[in-house]
């Protein structure tokens, strides 16, 4: 059966890069990947936004390949390290470098909602899809019927958990205070995470005023 809700480029790169990023990935995190391209497409094809499907489909796919080995523990944020790996892969691949370049910016600004230069289609979708599903903000513009048709296809396993260490491991390896916000939110708003948050408590700063950012 089709697919109703979202479309998935098919073109060679886009196959590949998607096996690519499987293989590299722990399947909850790759499982929030296409939940993220998912629900930006949604919200960019109900807000009439213009954009470049293979684009948005690399950049929001690979996202958050700065997670994985061995990225997750080399030096710098792994946003800008991701960025910068999947811009390699691009370009690599011949795809053109004015395209790789903005998915590359979209994978840097991916932790952000907001700036001016997510003016730009791709970027915008990419932080919205990522932040929908990663803190469960805005999860409410996302249709009941599509909801359930993606968390079917890419469950959020229990293991999703992991992005409140991720997010406070990336606090405490470059002390931007973004990343705490983050872990924040999952903990706060994650369906999966909310009902077990007690267990993370004692992992958050208390010295740490958040709303300074």
């Amino acid at each position: 059966m089709s697919n109703p809700f979202y479309r998935v480029p098919d073109s060679e790169l886009a196959t590949k890069a998607t096996s690519y990023v499987k293989n590299l990935s722990a399947p909850y995190l790759y499982n929030h990947v296409m939940r993220s391209y998912a629900y930006g497409y949604i919200v960019g094809e109900r807000t009439g936004m213009k954009y470049d499907l293979e684009l948005y489909y690399l950049g929001s796919l690979f996202h958050d390949i700065g997670f994985t080995a061995p990225l997750v523990c080399a030096d710098g944020p792994f946003d800008k390290l991701g960025a910068q790996e999947a811009y390699n892969y691009l370009v690599e691949h011949e795809y053109p470098s004015e395209k790789a370049k903005i998915a590359q910016l979209a994978i840097e600004l991916h932790t952000t909602l907001e700036g001016k230069d997510h003016t730009q289609s791709e970027v915008a979708m990419v932080s919205l899809g990522a932040m929908i599903d990663a803190t469960g903000i805005a999860i409410h513009e996302i249709d009941a019927k599509a909801l359930r048709y993606i968390m079917d296809a890419y469950p959020d396993v229990e293991a999703n958990c992991s992005f409140i260490e991720l997010f406070l491991y990336q606090y405490k390896k470059t002390n931007d205070v973004k990343f705490l916000m983050i872990a924040e939110a999952a903990k706060k708003n994650r369906p999966t995470c909310s009902h077990k948050s007690h267990r993370y408590d004692s992992m958050f700063p208390t010295s740490v005023d958040i709303t300074k950012s």
